[in-house]
């Protein structure tokens, strides 16, 4: 019996090790040197591992895990900071300028140019696809950038400012995320393409419809793959909601109807308890990155409005509760 056990231990141990893998990515900055510190975070947005930057050069380095969540690739997000302060984990975001996504698996060597606010990847083709990507959205940058410039010079009310900003920014980045459209279709056979492709699923201005005869172009590989099932879930999900909008069952102006959820202590909550003057219900997912990318303005919303009577009742679609 005792001889089994160290067997399991010893093949649990070898297992888990087997799956992780080391990285090392050395990087230049080049222009003024605005930043101190470079942090790595993996799939999930929790930082690895912290580096200096000293004369312009940085070498940051870690360990990962080559089976992520659902199959999806494993990458690190790079993020620059101006302090020596990392936070345990991050909000990701294209719309920033100071960081950049890599794939893991392959030697990386990074610049960023801090006069453009541009990354550069000198790795094999896994980051050479995704460079493409990331061009896209240093485009849709230099384009907001400079719009919202304009916008502050225009002789009307801040709170006009801000209105026209909130409008042109996501009309800028529908476009951007438009433009992915042909790369994803010229590299259909490329994982890169496909890990990049939820941005297209989650875009309102790409119809359901649209979105599944553009994952029909992947290769059917990918499509078979752990991950092309996950993602084709997501794209059958909005084409369903698209349905149940063009057909609904309720309207504005009805009563919502009553529903009851466990909360995290496995308590009851009933909705009739927990409605407020105005009540937000969010729908959201650990492994949503769009979902917990709103997270900070739920909050902000919250904090600032709670007083009138604004409540949320966020309901998670995890299967497993932890």
């Amino acid at each position: 019996m005792r001889k089994i056990l160290l067997f399991a231990f010893a093949f649990l141990y070898i297992n888990l090790h087997a799956k992780q893998k080391e990285f090392l990515i050395n990087g230049n900055v080049l222009g003024p040197q605005v930043f101190t510190t470079v942090s790595a975070y993996d799939n999930e947005f929790q930082l690895i591992t912290t580096s200096k930057i000293i004369d312009g050069k940085f070498s940051i380095n870690g360990v990962y895990n080559q089976n992520q969540r659902f199959g999806e690739l494993a990458i690190v997000t790079i993020v620059m900071l101006k302090t020596d302060n990392s936070v345990s984990s991050i909000r990701f975001s294209k719309k920033l300028d100071n960081q950049v996504t890599v794939i893991l698996g392959e030697p990386i060597e990074l610049t960023y140019n801090s006069s453009n606010k541009r990354f550069t990847m000198s790795s094999g083709e896994l980051n050479n696809i995704q460079q493409k990507f990331q061009d896209v959205f240093l485009e849709y940058r230099c384009e907001r950038d400079s719009l919202f410039g304009e916008i502050e010079k225009l002789d009307i009310k801040d709170g006009a400012k801000i209105d026209q900003k909130i409008i042109s920014e996501k009309s800028l980045f529908s476009k951007a995320i438009n433009k992915t459209i042909p790369i994803v279709l010229e590299y259909s056979k490329s994982q890169v393409s496909l890990f990049n492709f939820s941005p297209i699923i989650y875009e309102e201005t790409i119809p359901g419809k649209i979105v599944k005869e553009i994952f029909d172009r992947f290769s059917a590989e990918l499509k078979d793959s752990e991950y092309g099932q996950h993602v084709l879930k997501d794209v059958d999900d909005k084409i369903s909601q698209e349905e149940i909008l063009g057909n609904p069952s309720f309207i504005v102006g009805m009563v919502m109807p009553f529903f009851e959820l466990p909360d995290s202590n496995k308590n009851l909550i009933k909705s009739t308890s927990s409605y407020g003057k105005y009540t937000l219900i969010d729908f959201w997912a650990s492994w949503c990155t769009p979902c917990r990318n709103e997270t900070p303005n739920l909050i902000k919303a919250y904090t600032t409005f709670n007083k009138s009577g604004f409540k949320i009742i966020t309901v998670s679609l995890d299967e497993i509760k932890d």
